[in-house]
């Protein structure tokens, strides 16, 4: 509940109020888009400093830090009548974003519960795949009744009444000397644990950037093959509940094989439904499916595969040194795809991506190969 709380109301809060907040506020709209991507980047500031503070053992004061940080971000955003204060709120947002969403309840689980945490995982995951759904529909309707600006309020109050007491009273928590037996000192790892590292990094950017500019530009792209632009949105909009479908059949069979292939699989699905949308643009909603059940897989893979591949009790720590390089990727990804849009047609566009989640592809069957019994060598 938390989660799709959180993430109804920072990451799909514009695709609603986006054109009503930069008419009341007289800004353009990009303007107001920039307002996200600022939050972003300074989300991206603080997240080793999540990670380093989760495997301390203060996951749930990071929570709630969040849960604060989305309210008081909300209010400012609520309140403002000026790009300058309007920037502000989304600095807060961005914050409560690095220390609210999937990274650090995945990191907070993961200490606590080991490889146990993929299930937990998988679920949250499949839970918070509703949100786009639930809060579109939800502003939709408020930003005809009470407005924007009121909206947000009463979004800030869900943080307050709702987040906040799950962290503070259901959340697991534990300290790192409680659980594994020592006391936490600084964090040192071997080459081989870097390399693998880098490589899952770059594997999460390579498909965040794809992500991140489909998600920006899908409509565009369809609508420039002849296609009118609500039959686009339509479109569009099965990508959402493909994700949803994706985590589901994670969620049920994902214990039965390695989260590497999982994220294999995925990458295959992403790249079929990319080349078959370039194919024929006219059926993309069918090839839409299959690539949005890819990014759903590869959502939970996010946190199943870190976890699978280092010891959890410095899971957190390299959750965070991961979560700062795709956030900015994320950041910049629309002007990339806007870049690439004006310049392309679509099939070489997509053929573009493709290559792009081929790179991740490589990294995650390169990343099969590294030796298995080769033990990261940190002191915590």
């Amino acid at each position: 509940m938390a989660q799709t709380i959180a993430f109804g109301t920072s990451l799909y809060l514009l695709t609603v109020f986006g054109a009503y907040i930069a008419r009341d506020l007289a800004l353009p709209l990009s303007l107001v888009s920039f307002g996200m991507t600022f939050g972003v980047l300074c989300g991206a500031l603080i997240y080793p400093h999540v990670g380093r503070l989760i495997n301390h053992g203060r996951g749930r004061q990071i929570l709630v830090f969040s849960a604060l940080s989305f309210a008081f971000g909300l209010i400012i955003i609520a309140n403002s009548h000026s790009a300058t204060i309007y920037i502000i709120g989304w600095g807060f947002m961005g914050c409560a974003m690095a220390s609210g969403l999937y990274d650090a309840v995945f990191s907070q689980l993961g200490l606590i519960f080991g490889k146990d945490a993929r299930p937990m995982i998988s679920l949250i995951a499949l839970c918070g795949g509703f949100a786009s759904t639930i809060f579109w529909i939800i502003s939709g309707h408020f930003v005809r009744s009470i407005g924007w600006r009121e909206a947000c309020l009463i979004y800030a109050a869900l943080h307050i009444f709702i987040s906040l007491p799950i962290y503070l009273f259901i959340l697991p928590t534990g300290k790192w000397h409680e659980i594994h037996g020592q006391k936490p000192t600084q964090l040192v790892l071997d080459i081989n644990t870097k390399q693998k590292l880098m490589i899952i990094t770059s594997l999460f950017m390579c498909e965040t950037l794809v992500a991140a500019i489909i998600g920006v530009h899908i409509v565009n792209m369809l609508s420039g093959q002849g296609i009118g632009v609500n039959i686009a949105v339509a479109m569009a909009a099965i990508i959402g509940p493909s994700q949803v479908a994706g985590r589901f059949i994670e969620l049920n069979i994902g214990h039965k094989i390695r989260p590497i292939t999982s994220v294999s699989a995925a990458l295959i699905l992403i790249i079929i439904g990319l080349v078959l949308i370039g194919i024929n643009p006219q059926n993309a909603l069918w090839y839409l499916m299959i690539y949005g059940a890819g990014i759903g897989v590869l959502s939970i893979a996010r946190g199943t595969l870190p976890l699978e591949t280092f010891d959890a009790k410095i899971y957190p720590l390299l959750m965070g040194k991961m979560a700062r390089p795709i956030a900015i990727t994320q950041a910049f990804a629309p002007t990339i795809g806007a870049l690439l849009v004006a310049r392309f047609d679509l099939i070489s566009m997509l053929l573009i991506l493709c290559f792009i989640v081929a790179l991740s592809l490589a990294a995650s069957i390169y990343l099969r190969y590294i030796k298995e019994d080769i033990e990261a060598k940190e002191t915590i």
